[in-house]
């Protein structure tokens, strides 16, 4: 299935170790109901096969996810194992800001 995505917010991520991307978030279906986030790849360029789970839906569901992952990136889990410590690193505070304002904007649509 396409989507016919138009894009309504976006902004610049950092990500340690990967560089910048953009954030954006767009809507699409029949009355431009359903909305989707993530990188521009994952949203504009390739939706059907990008996007994480959550990450696109109605409004809600995906105000839902956008909680979920803001609560993660300001309390991460920590490991303890040898090896695997930075596999739950918390994102960086420039991508929990970024996160914090579109999850506003979203709330606020």
């Amino acid at each position: 299935m396409r989507y016919f995505m138009e894009e309504i917010y976006r902004d610049e991520v950092n990500v340690p170790g990967y560089g910048k991307y953009t954030f954006v978030i767009a809507t699409y279906g029949a009355r431009d109901d359903r909305y989707a986030f993530g990188s521009y790849h994952e949203v504009m360029v390739d939706p059907e096969h990008c996007l994480p789970v959550g990450h696109r839906g109605f409004k809600e569901e995906v105000i839902a996810t956008m909680r979920e992952e803001l609560d993660y990136a300001l309390h991460p889990i920590t490991c303890d194992v040898p090896g695997f410590e930075n596999v739950f690193a918390p994102i960086s505070e420039r991508d929990a800001e970024v996160l914090a304002k579109a999850l506003k904007f979203m709330e606020g649509r």
